[in-house]
């Protein structure tokens, strides 16, 4: 087990309670160990941060799999708070991955020698959104081993309702599903960037799925589906990341324009470039998507889970 991602010590015939308990309780402590180190940290770690928000995605998607386990009431709750603390990071996360945008190799020289001013607008909205992680993470902290606790615990008060399900009943009620919205969503016209997005979130849902339920797939699943959906993620994230920084330039362009009229018409060449440089990347983050959607098509989707899986059960 790695970061609580994948699970070596469930199987198909795992109890659904016995491993709604495992993964919960891995994945709730990666969460509880990030959120300790942003709140604790002196100076935030835009890496701690980064996981902070990737661990809570992953416990949220281990909720959504092993919803049937928690009382409806407790598993709304758990959603929504946990939903909180990853909007918190995200705000100050997305502005790391802005920032690093700036001084890309790939950004030509000319729009980064004059993003002096963007810089510094940046870096504002940066601190104020780090000082509200810090300020949030260290009022979740202090309750969040007692979160945890009682989210686990909570499984035990509706056991007797699951407890002659295994994990193999999960792939065709939970994963499934997924993997049709993932298509459904790459079928929407992805020249809408959010329509795009709405792929990329349908491929997290997924892929963190995925992880949950390896046990009950051949090695196929983990070494060759995993690795595509993967990829995907990457490829959908760099669009993302192009998405943002357009807005953000918008954004932070208007606000230059009714503070400092002066110095802005001084940028207008640097912050257009920066803008056109997204736009292309973004543009060929598209295509490098549909290219890979294509093949997705022919040789993965639900007919490559359902193999995986028949093979599964043979062996």
């Amino acid at each position: 087990m790695s970061e609580g991602k994948w699970f070596s010590d469930v199987d198909p015939g795992t109890s659904l309670p016995d491993a709604a308990r495992l993964v919960l309780t891995a994945r709730l402590q990666v969460v509880e160990t990030h959120l300790d180190l942003v709140a604790q940290a002196e100076n935030d770690d835009p890496e701690h941060i980064h996981q902070l928000r990737v661990s809570s995605r992953r416990t949220t998607a281990a909720l959504d799999i092993f919803a049937d386990c928690f009382p409806p009431k407790v598993y709304r709750k758990a959603k929504k708070e946990l939903k909180r603390l990853r909007r918190a990071a995200g705000a100050a996360r997305d502005w790391d991955v802005f920032l690093l945008s700036l001084n890309s190799r790939g950004v030509p020289l000319k729009a980064r020698a004059g993003l002096d001013v963007l810089v510094g607008c940046a870096l504002g909205h940066r601190l104020a959104t780090g000082a509200q992680l810090k300020s949030a993470a260290e009022e979740y902290s202090k309750d969040f081993g007692r979160f945890s606790e009682q989210l686990v615990a909570a499984i035990y008060r509706i056991e007797n309702q699951v407890k002659l399900q295994t994990l193999s009943s999960l792939p065709s009620t939970a994963l499934f599903p997924l993997v049709r919205a993932l298509d459904e969503t790459a079928g929407r016209d992805l020249s809408n960037a959010d329509n795009l997005h709405q792929v990329r979130i349908a491929g997290k849902r997924l892929r963190y799925g995925m992880e949950i339920l390896a046990g009950c797939f051949a090695p196929s699943f983990r070494e060759q589906l995993y690795p595509r959906v993967e990829m995907m993620q990457e490829i959908l994230g760099r669009a993302n990341d192009s998405r943002y920084a357009i807005a953000r330039i918008a954004e932070l362009n208007s606000q230059l324009e009714k503070s400092r009229p002066a110095g802005w018409k001084r940028k207008q060449t640097s912050l257009a470039e920066f803008r056109l440089y997204h736009q292309r990347r973004m543009a060929q983050e598209r295509l490098r998507f549909e290219r890979w959607n294509r093949s997705w098509q022919k040789s993965g989707g639900e007919p490559a889970f359902i193999a995986c899986q028949q093979t599964a059960n043979l062996v």
